[in-house]
C-alpha cells in the first residue's frame, strides 16, 4: 500500500505529533503532507522529521517521504491551491486529517473572537473537505478533529441540542446555525436564544454536525468515502497549555488508531479508543 495522507497544521501539536507517530509506525503512507500558514515553521518541522524518513523506513524497506504545502486553512486560494498541488503531484489524496484549530486562551468573549474559532474551526474544515473530495481517493477517509467539548450536553439546552443532532439536518441547516449564533453574539442577545458563552464548543458542535452530515450524504451517494471525527484528548500543546492531562506522544495515539483503521466505520465520534454515535 502506498497511501498519501495530508495533515492541516501539523507543524506542531498534535498535527506533527501524529505524522511523526506515522513515520515510526504506519508503513502503509508513503507521503505525509505537512502543511502550516507559515512556511518557514513548517518546513522546520519538515526538516524535523528527516531523520525519521532516512533511519527507521529504510529498516522496513519501504520509502516514505514527507512534502510540505503552505496552507492557511481561513484563506480559500491557499485551500484551491493545496488541492491543485495534490493532485498534480500525487493524483489522489486518501487522508484528510482536519487538525487545524483556533481556540481563545481565557475568558474572553464577542464576536470578533467568534469569528476568528469560526473561521478555522468550522468554516475551513468545511471548505477543506469540499475541496478534497473530488481528488479522494474511492475508500478515501477524512478525519475531523473535534473535542469533548463537542458533544451536545455541552451546549446544556436540549432544544438547541436537538437541532444539532437532527437526522434530517442538511450542510446548509448546519451553516445556518453557525450564522444564528453569530448574529446572536453580535446583537448580545445569545443568552436569551439559549445559547452557551463559549464560542469553541460552538464551533466544535459545528464539526460533529457537518462531519455527521457528510458521511450521511456521502453514503446516499453511494461513496465510500469515510467521514469521522476525533476527540484526541486535552493534550499538552500551546492551545491546551502546559497542564494538559496527556502528553503529545499520548494525545496522538487515537488520531494515529483512526488514521490506520481499516474498517468501514463512519459518520462516529471517536474517543479514548472507541466510537460513538454522536451525542
Amino acid at each position: 500500500m502506498s497511501k498519501v495522507i495530508l495533515i492541516t497544521g501539523s507543524n506542531k501539536g498534535i498535527g506533527f505529533g501524529s505524522a511523526k507517530a506515522l513515520l515510526e509506525q504506519a508503513p502503509e503512507f508513503k507521503t505525509i503532507i505537512l502543511t502550516a500558514r507559515d512556511p518557514s515553521l513548517g518546513e522546520s518541522a519538515r526538516q524535523a522529521l528527516g531523520h525519521l524518513d532516512r533511519t527507521d523506513f529504510i529498516k522496513l524497506e519501504v520509502l516514505s517521504e514527507t512534502d510540505f504545502i503552505k496552507l492557511d486553512v481561513v484563506s480559500k486560494s491557499d485551500i484551491q491551491a493545496a488541492a491543485s498541488f495534490v493532485q498534480s503531484k500525487y493524483g489522489h489524496l486518501d487522508v484528510l486529517v482536519n487538525n487545524a484549530g483556533w481556540a481563545m486562551k481565557g475568558s474572553a468573549f464577542n464576536l470578533e473572537i467568534v469569528q476568528r474559532t469560526f473561521a478555522t474551526n468550522f468554516y475551513g474544515l468545511k471548505d477543506m473537505c469540499e475541496a478534497f473530495l473530488p481528488i479522494m481517493s474511492p475508500n478515501g477517509h477524512i478525519i475531523n478533529i473535534s473535542s469533548s467539548a463537542g458533544v451536545t450536553p455541552i451546549l446544556n439546552n436540549s432544544d438547541l441540542a436537538s437541532r444539532f443532532l437532527d437526522p434530517n439536518l442538511t450542510e446548509e441547516g448546519v451553516v445556518a446555525l453557525a450564522e444564528e449564533f453569530t448574529k446572536y453574539v453580535g446583537e448580545g442577545t445569545w443568552k436569551d436564544h439559549g445559547w452557551p458563552t463559549w464560542g469553541y464548543a460552538v464551533s466544535k458542535n459545528l464539526v460533529n454536525s457537518y462531519s455527521r452530515v457528510l458521511h450521511r450524504d456521502l453514503k446516499a451517494r453511494g461513496m465510500n468515502i469515510r467521514v469521522n471525527t476525533v476527540h484526541p484528548g486535552l493534550v499538552r500543546t500551546d492551545m491546551a497549555g502546559p497542564e494538559a492531562e496527556l502528553s503529545l506522544e499520548e494525545g496522538c495515539v487515537v488520531p494515529v488508531q483512526v488514521i490506520r483503521d481499516e474498517s468501514d466505520v463512519s459518520g462516529k465520534f471517536w474517543r479514548d479508543g472507541n466510537h460513538f454515535d454522536y451525542y
